[in-house]
C-alpha cells in the first residue's frame, strides 16, 4: 500500500471532533511509538488535516524516523507545548499525533495542569491518551500520576503488546488497573507481534517493516514471494486490530477492507 501517491479525503470526518493523541507513562520499549506509527500508516491515506509532533530528542528517532513531515518539538519549551493546544483551537476536524520520550511524564504533567479543558470542549477538541503496557507492572504504575491529573477529561487507549503468542495484561488484575478500567473504560487494543522470521528478513534488507507494509522498496523483497505474502498477512492483522481505534477517531472511512494477505 503506497500512501505517497494518494490524495487524502477528509469527507469521512465532516462534523467530527479534533483529536490529539498523547502517549503517557515513563517506561520505554512498551510499543507506544510502534502503535502510533501503524495507526498513522492507516490515517495518512485519507485524513487531510493530520499533524505529527515529535518530542524525541534524537535526529532519527521517534516518529521523525518514519515521517519526514513530522515537526520536531522541544519538550522543555513552553511555547512548543502550548502550540499543541493553540493549533487545535483554530483548526477544526484535525488529528494530531504526539510522540514523547520515555520518562518525560513529570515535566509534561505540569503542563497538562494548565490545559484549558473548558475551551477545548467548546471547540470540539478531544485528547486521547495512549498507554502501552508490558509484562512489567511499572508500565501501568508509572502512568498512574498522569491518570490522576487527567481524570476522565480524556479518552484512553490501552495497548497490550503480544509476545510469544500472549498479550501482557497483568495491569487488569492489579488494584490500580481494576480501578482505572472501571472508572475510565479504556479502549483496549491487543497489538500483534511481528513474527521473528519477518523481522529477520527486514533487518537483512534495506527496507524497514513500515516501508514493506507500504509496499515501498518492494523490489528488495521480491526474491522471496512467500515472505512477501507473510508480510501482507501481518499487514492485514495490524489493520484489523487497529479498526476500533479508527472508529474512536471517527475515521472508519480510512479502514481498507482490501488489506488482505
Amino acid at each position: 500500500m503506497n500512501t505517497q501517491n494518494q490524495t487524502p479525503n477528509n469527507n469521512s470526518r465532516q462534523g467530527s471532533p479534533s483529536f490529539l493523541l498523547l502517549p503517557i507513562g515513563g517506561k520505554g520499549g512498551c510499543g507506544k511509538t510502534t502503535f502510533l506509527v501503524y495507526l498513522l500508516w492507516l490515517l495518512l491515506r485519507e485524513v487531510e488535516k493530520l499533524r505529527i509532533y515529535d518530542f524525541e530528542s534524537g535526529v532519527d528517532t521517534g516518529l521523525t524516523r518514519y515521517f519526514p513531515q513530522a515537526r520536531k518539538m522541544n519538550l522543555f519549551s513552553k511555547t512548543d507545548l502550548d502550540h499543541l493546544i493553540n493549533d487545535f483551537i483554530v483548526s477544526p476536524q484535525s488529528i494530531a499525533f504526539v510522540d514523547l520520550p520515555a520518562n518525560s511524564g513529570h515535566h509534561f504533567e505540569r503542563w497538562v495542569k494548565d490545559v484549558p479543558w473548558s475551551i477545548l470542549a467548546e471547540n470540539n477538541v478531544e485528547i486521547v491518551i495512549v498507554l502501552a503496557v508490558s509484562d512489567d507492572p511499572d508500565s501501568m504504575l508509572l502512568a498512574l500520576p498522569w491518570i490522576e491529573v487527567l481524570q476522565n477529561r480524556v479518552r484512553y487507549i490501552v495497548v497490550e503488546n503480544e509476545h510469544f503468542g500472549e498479550h501482557f495484561s497483568p495491569w487488569r488484575s492489579s488494584a490500580e488497573g481494576i480501578a482505572f478500567a472501571a472508572k475510565s473504560k479504556p479502549l483496549i487494543i491487543q497489538f500483534p507481534e511481528i513474527p521473528a522470521n519477518i523481522q529477520t528478513l527486514i533487518s537483512n534488507s534495506a527496507v524497514t517493516l513500515f516501508d514493506a507494509l507500504n509496499e515501498r522498496g518492494v523490489h528488495e523483497l521480491q526474491k522471496d514471494w512467500m515472505e512477501r505474502g507473510r508480510i501482507r498477512r501481518v499487514r492485514a492483522e495490524i489493520a484489523a486490530r487497529l479498526k476500533p481505534a479508527l472508529q474512536l477517531l471517527h475515521c472508519l472511512g480510512t479502514y481498507d477492507e482490501t488489506l488482505t494477505p
